[in-house]
């Protein structure tokens, strides 16, 4: 992905039997309240979910073990992956930090699935194309721990040149979003309607992102 995002339009036709099964799965799970759930919105957050799935969550398979999410993880990441699948509604009273520009402080690979008609009215995701260049150079593997202060700060300290040149992904209910989360992104604002989506995160197993995962890698592999 040269721009360090894609966009498949087509991904789940709003009117397959997949998409529909998705669509029940959604308005039940969005009923259920959630830790993780922010001002004004919700998300309720599966980890690990290739190890843990409920009977009542089968119709998730349909999303995260898609064939083209198979082959596209597979391609980056290899096979040795964790999967945890994000489900969000945003509103006009929505307030949390993915609302800012920035990269993520783990890099990661994300499948955004669009469960309704999303545009610059109701919470579409904007990226910067190309600026996952400009991250991997100024913050190389690896990196600080996920939560100092200043590192996170720094995710969100972001050139004018790269903030000017982000762009909306509008889409109908069924699009897919494939991105590498150093691409500079945001999570667009909510004016009406809302906006609702099912997000599959995928990191390899293997990869040691920042400081503290090389330090217990070396501690259990080494140090025995």
């Amino acid at each position: 992905m040269i721009n360090g995002f894609a966009v498949i339009n087509d991904f789940l036709g709003k009117d397959t039997y997949e998409f529909q099964q998705l669509k029940i799965l959604y308005a039940n799970l969005i009923k259920e309240k959630d830790p993780s759930s922010y001002e004004g919105g919700s998300c309720k957050v599966f980890k690990n979910i290739k190890n843990d799935l409920s009977e009542n969550l089968q119709a998730l398979k349909i999303f995260y073990l898609n064939k083209t999410i198979k082959k596209v993880s597979e391609h980056i990441l290899g096979k040795n992956v964790n999967v945890d699948v994000f489900q969000t509604l945003d509103t006009d009273k929505s307030s949390h930090i993915a609302q800012a520009p920035h990269f993520d402080r783990i890099p990661t690979l994300k499948f955004m699935l669009y469960m309704n008609d999303i545009d610059t009215k109701n919470g579409a995701l904007f990226c910067s194309p190309g600026s996952h260049h400009w991250v991997k150079k100024e913050f190389p593997l690896p990196r600080p721990k996920f939560n100092n202060k200043e590192f996170f700060r720094k995710t969100r300290e972001i050139p004018n040149f790269i903030i000017d040149n982000l762009i909306p992904l509008n889409g109908k209910e069924g699009q897919l979003i494939i991105f590498d989360t150093d691409v500079i992104h945001k999570q667009g604002l909510v004016e009406n309607s809302n906006c609702k989506i099912f997000r599959a995160h995928y990191r390899n197993r293997r990869r040691y992102y920042t400081i503290d995962q090389n330090r217990l890698f070396f501690i259990n592999n080494f140090m025995k």
